[in-house]
């Protein structure tokens, strides 16, 4: 009776952990790596590692445009994802959006 319950609970644990590996991994809250040492988290302490990774999960929202690790990481805040080249174009020239000097001084 007991090795059943044991049983039980362990598999039902082991369910758990898969649902939120998988979730982790299907997120866009996390980076690769992140996701990597999230899994190993939620793995090594079971009951408190798949807890706090289904916590975060449901606290941020998804991030739909997200189509690799590198995007990930140079998402402006409202979810769209940065032109580089406009970026560090505006950076060199310090105009905002890209716009050329030519285009600014044209009014």
């Amino acid at each position: 009776m007991l090795e059943r319950v044991v049983a039980s609970l362990l598999t039902g644990l082991a369910i758990a952990d898969i649902g939120v590996t998988y979730a982790v991994f299907r997120s866009s809250v996390y980076t690769r790596s992140q996701k990597i040492y999230q899994a190993l988290f939620i793995w090594l302490l079971p009951v408190a590692g798949a807890v706090i990774a289904w916590y975060v999960l449901r606290e941020y929202p998804p991030v739909k445009a997200n189509t690799s690790d590198a995007l990930e990481r140079d998402n402006m805040p409202d979810g769209h994802i940065r032109d580089q080249r406009t970026y560090h174009e505006a950076a060199d020239t310090g105009t905002s959006g890209g716009a050329s000097t030519e285009d600014a001084g044209s009014d």
